[in-house]
């Protein structure tokens, strides 16, 4: 896999990106924010990456965030949360008026998944300029826009694969006990 057929860099708003790289020779989707060093931007540890499976779950639950920011612009109440896969969920709280990109733990003896500072907060703008930037991204990488997510394999056809998946089900079998 050449790393330049698969490089994209737009900006959402300010120093945050949707960016792409390959790691280990696997395509990954970023949405990060950089800081200026040196005059140079560089990236932070704010934002979150995809693998091509998460970003698959994340495109099929595009409409429904932005219905959601929609009825929040509206000042209709929402509380939104959407597991993408591994350890990563997607959040729209008309309170709070963000679309929330997040990494979640389940603490010790927890039964709960509980969100992490490891993520990246849009404002609504930002959001709008993401969708935006995904109609380009996959006009490059056209790949990205027809993999489909891991819930969707065969191995996921029956409950205990589905289980078995560190992707659906990151945080192991705590619910069956």
């Amino acid at each position: 896999m050449k790393n330049d057929e698969f490089e994209f860099r737009e900006s959402i708003g300010g120093l945050r990106y949707l960016t792409t790289s390959v790691y280990r020779g696997e395509l990954l989707v970023h949405v990060r924010e950089y800081r200026m060093e040196n005059g140079k931007e560089v990236p932070t540890k704010k934002g979150v990456t995809f693998t091509k499976k998460r970003w698959a779950s994340f495109l099929n639950w595009k409409n429904v965030i932005a219905d959601k920011v929609g009825a929040t612009k509206s000042n209709k109440p929402v509380d939104f949360s959407q597991h993408l896969g591994g350890k990563y969920y997607v959040g729209v709280n008309s309170k709070v008026k963000l679309v929330n990109l997040r990494k979640y733990f389940l603490p010790q003896n927890g039964t709960k998944e509980l969100p992490t500072r490891s993520g990246i907060a849009l404002k609504f703008g930002e959001w709008e300029n993401l969708l935006g930037a995904i109609e380009r991204l996959h006009a490059k990488i056209p790949e990205l826009e027809k993999t489909q997510p891991c819930y969707l394999d065969d191995s996921h056809m029956n409950q205990m694969g589905f289980l078995s998946c560190n992707e659906c089900s990151p945080f192991g079998l705590y619910a069956l006990e």
